[in-house]
């Protein structure tokens, strides 16, 4: 086979037994110290027409962190869907490339995994790696040995997953693994957009801090959970909680994930339910809401939460210029921005009372600023010193003997002495003026800065609210 509608992703040095292929699309990946990653970044992303080359943080090898070690999801998804190839060849399987099955699985294109190293064993790994691995090896068509990697964990199953003949000619396992037809669709579909096209580590770096509102909690809701991001911010606390997520394709991937996630929309999930929780978690739900729709759901979540139970709203904050250009439109399903003294009157109304707000711990002043600056006045250069000396006709007979041992008469050190003084009023008023100019630049970078700050302000607000007891 000289050629095959697949895309293969490999260790950027792999070529072995690639030469005889062509692809329709590459994706390379190698690692590096973490100094030499562009301003810390996860990862550095260089395009050159089909092949794409991803240099990664050393950190990303190993089989642990979840969803923050997961910085290749976007840019598989996205070759996905660009190129639609008929199958995906996966060469190697470490940290960063552990959920491309997942993904590749869940955009119907099937996968062929090609097994470099021998995977870790059961008892390496925590519960939730191990829940992870599983599900991302069970999502791949084939599976190939390049050794043998049989284990002796029967909760793994490797060996199930391995042809008799693991030294079989790999094209031939294209052509048994290639099913036609499928490819990702092109039809428009707002879960392969929610789920594929954001970034799960980003958005695990962003939600850690959320857990810490519920250290004295029992037990956690998570409303509109999508993939699990923030159950695993829990369970990394060791917080216990259970997600409600109405996309059963992405609660089956949390799943997948070793979380707790039920099928469920998640306003009929609060209206149905007789479970109670001390902990309640909503971001970014209530902006895909009309007003009624909000109103009803602070109503629910209340008659849900316990005595002195807590509740974390997180939604865009409509005061903040980055979410207002930049991001909240991105969203098809955003109905409107919601004001969080707006969303704290409504909460209020529902028994809620607010312990907290991220809104109001930051100021939002805003400063005024003229459309046309002010030129900053110029200093005008020196004028060119000159020592034209002393007239001969002006010298008396003393000055001139004393001149020719050359030394300086009284006349001479009077002309020397009116320069100095001279020379020493223009520096004064260059200083001067050099003063006034440092000062209405200060002026005017101090009032930039402040301007600059209305930038600055978090995209989001978070709200703690407490049932009353």
């Amino acid at each position: 086979m000289n050629s095959t509608n697949m895309l293969v992703v490999k260790p950027k040095n792999y070529n072995s037994g690639l030469t005889d292929l062509s692809f329709c699309a590459s994706i390379s990946y190698s690692f590096v110290e973490a100094d030499e990653a562009d301003q810390g970044a996860d990862v550095i992303i260089d395009v050159q027409g089909t092949e794409t080359d991803c240099r990664l943080n050393k950190s990303f090898q190993g089989f642990e962190g979840g969803f923050s070690q997961q910085v290749l999801n976007r840019t598989l998804a996205q070759t996905l869907i660009h190129s639609r190839p008929k199958g995906l060849l996966l060469i190697g399987l470490c940290g960063c490339t552990l959920d491309l099955p997942r993904i590749a699985a869940f955009l119907n294109v099937p996968v062929c995994l090609m097994l470099l190293e021998p995977l870790p064993d059961e008892e390496a790994v925590d519960e939730q790696v191990h829940a992870w691995m599983t599900t991302a090896l069970k999502s791949c068509a084939v599976v190939l040995a390049s050794k043998p990697l049989v284990r002796d964990s029967s909760a793994l199953c490797w060996q199930s997953m391995f042809s008799d003949d693991s030294s079989a000619d790999l094209p031939i396992r294209f052509d048994q693994m290639v099913v036609p037809g499928n490819h990702p669709s092109s039809a428009y579909d707002y879960s392969s957009y929610e789920f594929c096209q954001r970034d799960h580590a980003l958005l695990l770096r962003m939600q850690q801090g959320d857990a810490n509102h519920f250290t004295d909690c029992k037990q956690v809701l998570d409303l509109a959970c999508g993939a699990g991001i923030f159950l695993q911010c829990l369970a990394t606390e060791g917080i216990k909680a259970v997600g409600v997520e109405r996309n059963e394709a992405i609660a089956d991937y949390g799943r997948g994930m070793g979380f707790d996630i039920i099928t469920a929309d998640a306003l009929d999930y609060l209206r149905r339910t007789d479970e109670k929780f001390d902990g309640i978690y909503c971001s970014h739900f209530i902006e895909h809401l009309p007003v009624e729709a909000v109103q009803e759901l602070l109503a629910v979540i209340t008659n849900c939460l316990t005595p002195d139970g807590v509740l974390i709203l997180v939604f865009p904050d409509p005061e903040s210029i980055r979410s207002q250009l930049l991001g909240f439109w991105r969203d098809p399903e955003h109905v409107r921005f919601y004001h969080p003294e707006l969303v704290t009157a409504m909460a209020t109304s529902s028994d809620l009372v607010l312990e907290w707000s991220s809104y109001q711990s930051q100021p939002h002043r805003v400063y005024p600023f003229s459309e046309f600056s002010k030129p900053v006045s110029s200093i005008s250069p020196a004028a060119e010193f000159e020592d034209g000396g002393v007239d001969a006709a002006q010298q008396g007979w003393l000055d001139k003997i004393l001149g020719g041992f050359g030394l300086a008469g009284s006349t001479r050190l009077q002309s020397l002495e009116n320069t100095v003084e001279n020379l020493s009023r223009q520096l004064s008023e260059l200083s001067s003026a050099h003063a006034s100019s440092i000062r209405q630049l200060d002026e005017r970078t101090e009032r930039l800065w402040q301007v600059n700050e209305t930038w600055a302000w978090n995209d989001n607000v978070t709200l703690k609210f407490r049932k009353r007891d």
